[in-house]
């Protein structure tokens, strides 16, 4: 038989394959101990700066959102409000003129009343539109730094 063609004895198997097993082993070992000495403290620090950072900003933005939603639906109020509130000036002159009380419906005191009512009414929408845009403005602003 050829001196370079030697049949491998079972023993040679079993010894590459422990080596190998042995080899992988060490390799893993020395990765788990490089990451644990690269990962500094101020590695680590930063990760949960980065971290809590992103957490704030989401808690944030979800405020920020529940906060809009809260103000959209008093804006939807204030709306219903004036529907009442033009319908009841319109009843009102209606039946003043219809019944001819008064020549000049405008002049009667519950007609001024609403009349007030109603501008009262409007500057509340106002006020709330203003804040609900505010709010939008501040959320656009903050918005391009989640996550910074």
């Amino acid at each position: 038989m050829d001196e370079t063609k030697k049949s491998k004895k079972p023993e040679d198997d079993f010894h590459h394959e422990s080596f190998a097993e042995e080899t992988l082993k060490q390799e893993s070992e020395k990765e788990e101990e490089e990451f644990k000495g690269t990962t500094s403290r101020t590695s680590w620090e930063k990760l949960i700066s980065s971290a809590d950072r992103l957490l704030k900003n989401t808690l944030e933005a979800a405020g920020d959102a529940a906060q809009r939603g809260k103000i959209e639906l008093e804006i939807a109020s204030i709306k219903l409000r004036l529907r009442s509130l033009y319908s009841k000036l319109g009843n009102k002159v209606f039946h003043i003129v219809e019944g001819e009380e008064e020549s000049n419906p405008l002049t009667d005191p519950d007609v001024q009343d609403l009349f007030e009512e109603i501008r009262l009414t409007l500057a509340r929408l106002a006020t709330e539109r203003r804040r609900l845009e505010k709010l939008r403005d501040e959320s656009s602003d903050s918005s391009r730094f989640v996550g910074a």
